[in-house]
């Protein structure tokens, strides 16, 4: 109901009750539902057989008590400081056939037509682009281009997946 571990939400009413001693663990749940769903005033009136004004009263009371336990017990530490959250697509482009080079592997299958595909890689929190790479043949797969591979899996090394490195880098692409 409150999508919250019940071990945490104990511990936390524990250290509510040691900072303020007339703690109710009605308003509490009423703060952490507040908090977690959204609900209207209405709505927690009605669930915790109490009047609008006090739900609006008990809740920012109680999670401003909630929130002054962040600077104690939140602790961030041991992450590098360069943190790179990206996004990847790649995007297919058409182009007339190529003369020298005829070939099924530049058929984009978006379009029905001979095309190139670019790649690029988007910083989430700086909105800049952090690598673009092609152009490649459209024939070949998003996850395999962000890897360096093609259909016969020739690894190139200067694919996205090699310049992203370090001992706890987790590769979770999501291709819009």
């Amino acid at each position: 109901m409150y999508t919250e571990d019940p071990v945490a939400l104990n511990k936390l009413f524990n250290d509510c009750k040691t900072k303020m001693p007339k703690f109710k663990e009605k308003y509490a749940f009423m703060a952490a539902m507040w908090l977690t769903t959204y609900a209207k005033e209405t709505d927690l009136a009605g669930r915790f057989k109490c009047c609008e004004k006090t739900v609006e009263k008990k809740c920012k009371e109680y999670s401003k008590l909630f929130q002054s336990f962040k600077n104690v017990k939140v602790r961030f530490g041991g992450f590098d400081e360069r943190v790179y959250q990206f996004a990847v697509d790649a995007q297919n482009y058409n182009t007339h056939e190529f003369r020298m080079s005829p070939s099924a592997k530049w058929y984009n299958h978006k379009s029905h037509s001979s095309g190139v595909k670019y790649e690029y890689a988007v910083h989430l929190w700086e909105s800049r682009l952090i690598s673009m790479r092609g152009p490649l043949p459209c024939g070949v797969n998003d996850l395999s281009m962000y890897k360096g591979g093609d259909k016969d899996e020739q690894k190139d090394k200067k694919a996205l997946f090699f310049k992203v490195r370090g001992e706890n880098v987790c590769h979770a692409v999501f291709y819009l």
